[in-house]
């Protein structure tokens, strides 16, 4: 059984992590590895794609029957487009995809362990460079969409019909926001005050947005094909049972529930089964956090509230940056109330797990339901829907038609993205649903550096930067007062690993902490008691400032998307992985003298305190309730 092997690889590898998308339970031997094991909700096909690339191995366990030897090898190509590899149970697609050891690992029910093993000895070896490209080349040569002309005509047409056309040539596809640029090439820009919002001509060296521009223009070539399909009479027969089915079975409701029963028994009876079991058995809990829920909007809110403002948020109990960014706008949102005069509340997404509080750090809020908006309030007339940007598709598909309609009837809705990661924003085509909810979409930013003009007018929307701040205080430790401490931050990274092994054979004094499914509370003690730390994220990240708050020196990778030029030259701040990986060894003996650190430690508090203030912060936030956008 797999979940047994990777019980096993997970107790005898500490450094290696489970990540789990979407409401799978872990069970059996798995859960006694909870620290070890990442969950994330269901997630779009773009940020799905990015948390693919950030991970080294995709595992693709399956049972080997009729029905899943007829699923297709996409989750071996999805994969291996961005350079991860896959390890599969040989049913027949995976093993018609999958040349083992090659392009990837096949392993059979008994052989789990062994090839999960074998897979961390590449890693750890550099073996599974290789690997990792020939995924990547097969994938490309393959399954893009560019090279499936000739297989499709073979497929429509006689072989003599065909026009024997030559595969496509490649095309150069653009990198995507969501791609993590390593920016050792960029050139250097002028520094600028925070306060201000760089116009187009100081924006020469970011390419996101032109290459956004590139792809836009990619997608306009094909309309007219797109257009010719659209217009045929299969699709619009399909067109026709789709608009049917979801006026007769609207997603999401009661209605459609027997069918989907009724549908699943007949082609996927065991799956079914076992997912029905699984909902039937939280029934019981769900109802008893549905009644507490109700009890606390009657408790702390009027039926009767005209004015609402609603942070939305996937239904996971966690404490990360996002989540704590967001419960600081709601914080401030409340003290604004002379400024907006309307209730603040945070709720789940549509379709998103139920609960009440956020248990791994300390704040005030209640969790509602979404559904609670119209079943609760009976005369809203306006109302503020803030959205994280990374869950901007899985609102809009969860939305059922009562939903739709209950948004729609409101005179003043305002839909706000919340950018508190530029990698996570939703394609164009995304937003522009959102607009068929209301004319009021806008878009606030945590950074100044993607609050700009060409973002503005790419999504064709308000843009405005609240910048960041958690409005939290830290346990600041002079060097005097710091433990041979490095923390780590939770993410992957391919250069990781290597760094780390380099830390500890230089410096054996040296404890590193892996931060990962610990209370806030617990963290914040943790990093004031650390001399050092390093984020293998965003760079200018809560690793980075959160370590400098409390006395730390946090090491990073410059990166052009999140960093302001006011960071670029830090002794800390590297131009790329192979430098920090070059350098970090010998800067920590350097910089490990109390007269070095305490001039570093300074300077990188007074640019924080540059750089994030939480007047500031809170003024931003002011002007977005007033209307006064940094870019209208």
């Amino acid at each position: 059984m797999a979940s047994d092997a990777l019980a096993k690889i997970l107790e005898n590898n500490a450094q290696v992590t489970l990540r789990v998308v979407g409401p799978l339970k872990v069970t059996g031997p798995l859960q006694n590895f909870s620290s070890q094991i990442e969950r994330f909700p269901l997630l779009d096909f773009l940020n799905l794609q990015n948390l693919i690339s950030q991970v080294e191995g995709n595992l693709i366990p399956l049972q080997d029957n009729e029905f899943t030897n007829c699923k297709s090898e996409l989750k071996y190509f999805e994969a291996g487009i961005v350079g991860t590899i896959s390890i599969a149970t040989p049913t027949y697609s995976y093993a018609g995809a999958i040349v083992d050891g090659k392009n990837g690992l096949l392993a059979n029910s008994f052989e789990w362990y062994e090839k999960v093993r074998l897979f961390l000895d590449l890693i750890k070896s550099g073996d599974a460079k290789e690997m990792a490209e020939n995924a990547v080349r097969h994938s490309e040569e393959r399954y893009t969409w560019y090279n499936q002309t000739k297989l499709i005509e073979q497929t429509l047409f006689r072989e003599s019909e065909c026009t024997n056309a030559p595969v496509r040539d490649m095309v150069q596809m653009p990198k995507s926001l969501t791609e993590r640029n390593d920016p050792g090439g960029v050139e250097d820009e002028k520094g600028q005050n925070q306060s201000e919002i760089p116009e187009a001509d100081s924006l020469n060296n970011d390419n996101s947005v032109n290459e956004l521009k590139v792809r836009e223009k990619t997608i306009d070539s094909l309309k007219s094909e797109l257009a010719e399909i659209h217009g045929s009479r299969a699709w619009k027969s399909i067109s026709f049972y789709r608009e049917t089915r979801a006026r007769l079975l609207p997603p999401g409701s009661f209605r459609e529930m027997p069918f989907k029963f009724i549908n699943g028994i007949l082609f996927h009876p065991q799956d079914t089964l076992k997912k029905t079991i699984t909902r039937v058995n939280r029934i019981p809990k769900e109802r008893k956090i549905v009644r507490t829920q109700n009890e606390l909007i009657h408790k702390n809110y009027l039926k009767d509230s005209e004015r609402l403002i609603v942070f939305l948020v996937p239904g996971v109990d966690i404490v990360n940056g996002g989540t704590m960014s967001i419960c600081s706008l709601a914080k401030v949102s409340i003290s604004l109330k002379p400024v907006h005069n309307s209730e603040v509340l945070i709720g789940t997404l549509p379709g998103n797990t139920l609960f009440t509080k956020y248990t791994y750090f300390e704040n005030p809020f209640d969790i509602y339901r979404f559904d609670q908006l119209y079943t609760y309030f009976s005369k809203i007339k306006a109302l503020t829907i803030h959205l994280p940007e990374a869950f901007v598709s899985q609102f809009l598909f969860y939305l059922n038609r009562k939903q739709r309609k209950f948004l729609t009837s409101i005179p003043e809705l305002t839909i706000n993205i919340l950018n508190q990661n530029v990698w996570l924003m939703p394609a164009q085509e995304v937003v522009d649903q959102l607009k068929q909810l209301t004319e009021r979409v806008t878009c606030t930013t945590a950074h100044s550096r993607y609050c700009t003009r060409e973002m503005r007018e790419y999504y064709g929307i308000p843009y405005h930067n609240f910048s960041a701040s958690n409005l939290t205080n830290y346990y600041y430790s002079a060097y005097e007062k710091k433990e041979n401490i490095i923390i780590i931050s939770h993410d992957v990274h391919d250069a990781k690993e290597k760094i780390l092994a380099k830390i500890q054979s230089e410096h054996p004094e040296i404890s590193i902490k892996r931060i990962q499914h610990i209370a806030y509370e617990e963290y914040k003690r943790l990093i004031s008691r650390a001399k050092w730390a390093i984020t293998f994220g965003e760079g200018l990240d809560g690793y980075f400032v959160e370590s400098i708050r409390s006395g730390a020196i946090p090491f990073a990778v410059y990166n052009k998307d999140f960093f302001t030029n006011r960071f670029r030259n830090l002794p800390n701040v590297y131009q790329s992985y192979e430098e920090m990986f070059k350098n970090i060894s010998d800067d920590m003996s350097r910089l490990n003298e109390p007269v070095l650190y305490k001039s570093l430690s300074d300077r990188l508090m007074g640019l924080d305190k540059q750089e994030y203030n939480d007047d500031t912060y809170k003024d931003n936030v002011s002007r977005y309730y007033l209307g006064q956008y940094d870019l209208p």
